[in-house]
């Protein structure tokens, strides 16, 4: 407190009065001491005591800030988790007012560098005015990465302005599933009343629309916060706590992204909207609304001149079509609308209307048309939604009446909203008399009862209210509301959880029956030669149900007539098409809408068929078959490479010292390589015989050219220098000769006569000389050794063999004689190296010595000392093997060389099954120069050898040998049991797409694909029927836990055998042993591929190969009835299938959907075996009550005169006494006489036509008896 000081004193003063006057007031002061004390200590302890607390927290409260903290908004992907909305980390430039001098002139050096408009600033001044001098204002948002560099660089010059890096709300790929997912902006004045101020008080966004609005709760997450120390001007001092905010959970959407683009390009330029979902669960897969918008506009705010964009384009982008927009349906409800009229009892499937191309109601002169001018003529229900014919709807609306359609047309969703997670849907119109009423005060009259019964008026529904009425109708009435959450991941370490929808009900019909009769018109929508949907789904894999609508956008007068080209684009008529599909199980209901595209037919309809064979196609589980398929590679062979390739970077890091330069390059080499191998792989065989004469004679030129302009290096000219590359001829000589040779001998039948093998030495010898000329020795060995391999496969006779090896060794003087210096002196230290131990043996000694020391085990992983103290030269490329030997000893290098060894032997293998002489004859050329590479390089490293420029294959430094290895292993993947080598698998194609409609590009690919089965051929060649006795024959079948397994499978299935007997005649037991015999009853249906194994029966098993290629057919129609992926079916080695074990035929004309799920699975339905069975027996017309075989004894021989091979029964009953035969088996018509070698003898059976029944499943005598004693033994058993 400030000191007072004295009042002035009087001149004249009077000492006594002074000091009483200054005692009295020294007491008094001294009095008001007392009481002003008295009233401080009373405040005091008023305040330090008895307020404590309060006034302690107020201190709190001055001196500690709650600062808050954005979480990090959750991010939404695809049901793949594909990202559809993700952070971005962003950079926005803040100024901090305190710390400026002058805003203006800070703001104009700024823009120098920065660019920003006028409404930046003014939004930064307006930001500024409302925050402390001491915090941060954004200026600008989102700044490049150029602009944050530039401005970096200058920071210096900029005192109080700042880079922040924040999080941004980014949608990467722009306009994709944009109505659905939605975007986030920033938070609105009308906002901020209804959200949480706590938790939102760190962000600036929000969720605006769609996804990002309707879970923004979910994915907007837990602020945190940080508590501060701040003094008495707000500054921040330090940090005393801090609570990190909870980041939003990430949401999975039902979407298929890669689906949503097929759908999104199908409708191409289009206005309109597709919906497609999974009927089972109402998951929604694609949600199309075009035209679209980029997202990203939005997130920091449109600017007025792009949001004017959007607003006023006349196609409105921002409306979302597919929940918003209401169209008329047009014909898309009349299969609705025929179930309804078929459930009331209105008319039935059969009732018929004649129409003349009008409906007139009675008394009324008005003509409502038909889309056809001059009618359908009689027409049935099925008719009239095939055809899609006015008139009969007309009809049904008359007699439904309107409440009535309403009423049932209410049940399948129309008229109300589906409830999907997104918001912003309109429930569409489903009008009726009430509601007129309600809606314009007026009564409903008969014309538009009409009206809406070919979907047209007032009645209107969204594009999702269509695509969730045909999942209706898909599930026979199971009502799942449509939705778009798929899972919720509340962190990203944890596993999402999944979101379930119930069927909500199911719509009660009086008759079943009514739904397939429905469904059956819409399936012939798309397939019947009159169905107005048949050209866009010509063709298609899969059972479609479908139908199309068109909708009329303005009305046309009574004499007028619709002529597109004289109406104005966006008064066309909007084209429509529902449907889904496979029938039989379904797995995508669909709408399209197009505004102002014509036929939903012609334009909906193909759009609609684009989206389908993108979901039902996509589904490949088999990933194996699916690598063998794209990418024409061997598994065994590649993973073989694989190995080998990791072991030579293993042992090429020691051998280098560590050096990871040296293993990056060599990987880059490795990639390389295995690239060209995968190109390689896909060149058919018939290509590269083409290519033979030309890759060779380019070759021969550039051996030429190398000796005339090659480059020099080491004493040897081999390179020829492009310019932009340098490359060795001599190795493309490696391909090319040996592609040359065997090109040569497979024009004609091997082996090759002498003439053809002396022209042939001339294709190998012209090249390898010319090598020869650069020097290149080893080089010209290999290439020779290439070309002679392909004589040798082709079957070069031993005499010239022998011939051969001893001119070669009679020329060897000759030889040695032309050989360089240097190559002479190689001979000479391998014969022997002591002599030159420091000169031109230590190669060969220094690597015998590495190997050596090696011993049995090793001295380890980048411990050898023989390479790591440089003993061993070159140890990184020829000599590599030296340091292997050495790290890893005797067993390293048996496991290499077995290695080796596996690659090689499946190679030849591949090689061996390869189709075509000029395949097999290059593949096993390309594995014998491998095997020759090995073996030069190991043996020069090992002493074997002289020493030769020959690198270990895939495990030396280098990359020229290596791709040319790699070009070898394409060749032989390739050329592998191709069948489209085949020309009578090309005709094959070729005749089959043409007769059936089947792909031809599929079954390439499905040919491809596949090799030929050896063992089906040998099983084939040795059926059991044909080389067994009966005595052999039953023991097989009648064993006891057959029996035993026979009747616990006829007791389990009771209803269904009574079904069965009931419908079919056919005794359980006889079914049951049917499939007891085939598969115990389910256990065994066979492993064998059953397209793989049918083609090879068609293709390479000439006593049958008529039978087994309409058996082929019959199952890639089969396939493509069934919806089944050819690759993916497993049978029998003769293509027999499920537990029936029937053949392709045979599944296509009795198999039947006994348990009524709407597919024929003889698989894994009980019921449909046993249906399919019966239905075969009785179509070939077993007979009740009658017998199948018995045994007899003969009197006499005479019988034997009666024995026959056929087993149709040809001898009449009252021919056998006279042959002493005596039967008591009932039975109408002839019978038969047959032998069999049982244990105890020959025994004689009498068979009926019912045994000839069975012979009919299998022609084959010792099946029909085995089935017949097994279900003897079955039906005893059961009876017990």
């Amino acid at each position: 407190m400030k000191r007072f000081q004295k009042s002035r004193r009087d001149q004249l003063a009077d000492p006594y009065i002074e000091l009483s006057l200054f005692r009295f007031r020294t007491v008094l002061v001294s009095i008001l001491c007392v009481l002003l004390l008295v009233t401080l200590i009373a405040r005091l302890y008023h305040l330090q005591v008895t307020e404590y607390e309060h006034y302690a927290t107020e201190s709190t409260n001055n001196r500690v800030h709650l600062n808050a903290i954005a979480p990090a908004r959750g991010l939404i992907f695809d049901r793949h988790g594909f990202v559809l909305a993700h952070n971005l980390p962003a950079f926005q430039l803040e100024i901090t007012a305190e710390d400026v001098d002058d805003l203006d002139l800070t703001l104009q050096r700024i823009a120098e560098l920065i660019d920003f408009t006028e409404r930046d600033v003014a939004r930064f001044r307006k930001s500024m005015r409302r925050a402390p001098p001491f915090q941060g204002v954004p200026i600008r948002f989102d700044l490049s990465e150029e602009e944050v560099a530039r401005f970096s660089v200058n920071q210096q010059d900029f005192p109080g302005v700042n880079i922040v890096a924040t999080l941004k709300r980014h949608y990467p790929n722009n306009d994709l599933a944009g109505h659905t997912v939605g975007y986030v902006g920033r938070i609105d004045e009308r906002e901020l009343e209804q959200i949480d101020p706590v938790n939102y008080r760190a962000s600036r966004h929000i969720g605006k629309v769609g996804v990002e609005k309707q879970y923004e709760s979910i994915l907007h997450g837990t602020v945190g916060h940080q508590q501060v120390e701040v003094n008495v001007a707000g500054r921040v001092l330090r940090v005393l706590d801090e609570v990190p905010p909870v980041a939003g959970a990430g949401i999975y959407l039902t979407l298929d992204s890669g689906l949503q683009k097929i759908a999104e390009d199908a409708l191409g330029d289009a206005a309109g909207a597709i919906v497609a979902l999974d009927p089972n669960n109402g998951e929604v897969l694609a949600m199309v609304s075009k035209p679209a918008y980029n997202l990203n506009l939005f997130v920091d705010g449109i600017s007025v001149k792009d949001y004017a964009g959007l607003r006023d384009d006349w196609r409105r982008p921002l409306f979302n079509r597919a929940t918003s927009g209401t169209y008329p349906p047009g014909s898309t409800i009349k299969p609705h609308l025929a179930l309804a009229a078929l459930e009331k009892r209105t008319l039935t499937a059969y009732s018929r209307v004649y129409c003349p191309g009008y409906y007139s109601l009675p008394n009324d002169d008005h003509r409502y048309r038909d889309w056809k001018q001059g009618g359908h003529g009689f027409v049935t229900l099925d008719d009239a939604i095939v055809q899609s014919c006015d008139v009969m709807f007309y009809d049904l609306a008359h007699k439904l009446g309107i409440d009535a359609m309403a009423e049932s047309l209410g049940e399948f969703g129309f008229g109300r909203q589906t409830g999907i997670d997104m918001g912003q849907e309109r429930a569409g119109i489903l009008p009726s008399r009430e509601w007129k009423k309600q809606q314009y005060g007026q009564i409903w009259y008969p014309g538009e009862t009409l009206i809406a019964g070919i979907g047209q008026g007032y009645f209107t529904a969204t594009p999702l209210q269509l695509a969730h009425s045909m999942g209706i109708l898909a599930t026979r009435g199971k009502v799942t509301d449509p939705h778009l959450l798929y899972a919720v991941q509340p962190r990203p370490s944890e596993r999402p959880q999944l979101y379930k929808v119930d069927v909500s009900h199911t719509l009660e019909v009086r008759d079943p029956k009514n739904w397939e009769s429905v469904i059956e018109s819409m399936v012939k929508v798309t397939s019947d030669q009159k169905g107005t949907a048949r050209q866009a789904f010509r063709g298609v894999a899969y059972k479609v149900a479908g139908k199309t609508g068109t909708a009329q956008v303005f009305s046309v007068a009574q004499d007028e007539e619709y002529d597109k080209e004289l109406v104005e684009k966006r008064l066309q008529d909007h084209a429509l098409f529902v449907g889904f599909a496979p029938v039989e199980s379904p797995k995508i209901a669909i709408a399209v809408v197009v505004e102002n595209g014509g036929g939903g037919g012609s334009v909906a309809a193909p759009i609609a068929r684009t989206v389908k064979n993108a979901e039902l196609d996509q589904k490949t589980p088999d990933i194996l078959a699916l690598v063998t398929r794209w990418l024409r590679i061997d598994i065994p062979l590649f993973l073989g490479l694989l190995v080998l390739a990791a072991v030579g970077l293993a042992i090429l890091y020691s051998a280098t010292g560590q050096d990871m330069e040296a293993i990056n390059r060599q990987l880059v080499r490795l990639c390389l390589a295995f690239s060209v191998m995968l190109v390689v792989s896909h060149i058919p065989p018939a290509v590269l015989k083409s290519w033979s004469i030309g890759v060779f004679t380019i070759g021969l030129l550039m051996l030429l050219a190398v000796l005339l302009i090659g480059d020099v290096g080491k004493g040897a000219q081999r390179w020829l220098d492009l310019g932009f590359i340098r490359f060795q001829p001599s190795e493309l000589m490696k391909i090319a000769v040996p592609m040359m040779v065997a090109r040569f001998i497979s024009e004609q039948p091997l082996p090759p006569t002498l003439q053809r093998l002396l022209i042939a030495f001339v294709i190998v010898g012209v090249p390898a000389a010319l090598i020869v000329r650069q020097p290149d020795l080893g080089t010209a060995l290999l290439v020779s050794g290439a070309g002679l391999a392909v004589l040798f496969l082709a079957g070069m006779q031993w005499q010239l063999i022998l011939g051969a090896v001893t001119l070669c060794a009679v020329a060897a003087p000759v030889l040695w004689a032309n050989m360089h210096s240097y190559q002479q002196q190689r001979v000479l230290t391998f014969l022997n190296p002591e002599e030159d131990p420091l000169g031109a043996g230590y190669h060969i000694i220094q690597s015998k010595i590495a190997v050596g020391s090696g011993g049995l085990f090793g001295k380890g992983w980048l411990n050898g000392t023989q390479s790591h103290l440089d003993f061993l030269p070159e140890r990184h490329t020829d000599f590599i093997f030296a340091v292997f030997g050495e790290e890893f000893g005797l067993i390293g290098a048996l496991a290499l060389l077995a290695l080796y060894a596996f690659i090689i032997g499946r190679g030849l293998y591949l090689a061996a099954d390869s189709q075509g002489a000029y395949g097999r004859l290059l593949a096993g050329s390309m594995m014998i120069t491998f095997l020759i590479y090995l073996f030069v390089n190991i043996g020069m490293v090992i002493g074997l050898l002289p020493v030769v420029g020959v690198p270990l294959p895939l495990v030396s430094y280098g990359g020229t040998s290596m791709v040319t290895l790699m070009i070898g292993f394409g060749i032989v993947m390739s050329v592998h049991a191709s069948y489209l080598d085949k020309p009578e698998v090309r005709e094959y194609i070729e005749r089959v797409s043409k007769e059936h409609g089947l792909d031809k590009a599929e079954l390439q690919g499905l040919f491809k694909a596949i090799s030929v089965q050896q063992s089906v051929l040998e099983k084939m060649s040795k059926p059991a029927e044909r080389t067994l006795e009966w005595k052999d024959y039953r023991p097989i079948f009648l064993k006891q836990d057959r029996i035993d397994q026979g009747v616990a499978f006829m007791r389990e299935n009771e209803a269904l055998f009574d079904r069965a007997e009931e419908k079919f005649g056919v005794p359980r037991e006889i079914i049951t042993a049917i499939i007891g015999v085939e598969t115990k009853y389910g256990r065994i249906m066979g492993s064998h591929p059953v397209f793989e194994s049918v083609a090879t029966l068609a293709f390479d098993f000439p006593k049958r190969a008529e039978f087994f290629t309409n058996e082929l057919t019959e199952f890639l129609l089969f396939a493509r009835e069934e919806r089944f992926n050819p690759l993916e079916i497993k049978g029998s080695y003769a293509g027999a299938m499920g537990m029936a074990q029937f053949i392709s035929s045979s599944y296509r004309h009795y198999a039947i959907d006994f348990d009524g799920d709407g597919r024929r699975d003889l698989w894994n339905s009980n019921a449909d075996a046993i249906g399919s069975v019966a239905n075969y027996f009785a179509v070939h017309k077993w007979k009740p009550g009658e017998a199948v075989v018995e045994r007899v004894s003969p009197i006499g021989d005479a019988y034997k005169d009666l024995v026959q091979k056929s087993l149709r029964p040809t001898i009449e009953q009252a021919r056998l006494a006279d042959n002493g035969l005596l039967i008591t088996g009932k039975s109408a018509g002839p019978v038969s006489v047959l032998v069999q070698q049982g244990h105890e003898g020959e025994e004689v059976w009498i068979s009926h036509h019912n045994f000839y029944v069975i012979t009919r499943y299998n022609h084959s005598a010792l099946y029909a008896m085995a089935v017949f004693q097994l279900a003897n033994e079955i039906k005893n058993a059961a009876r017990q």
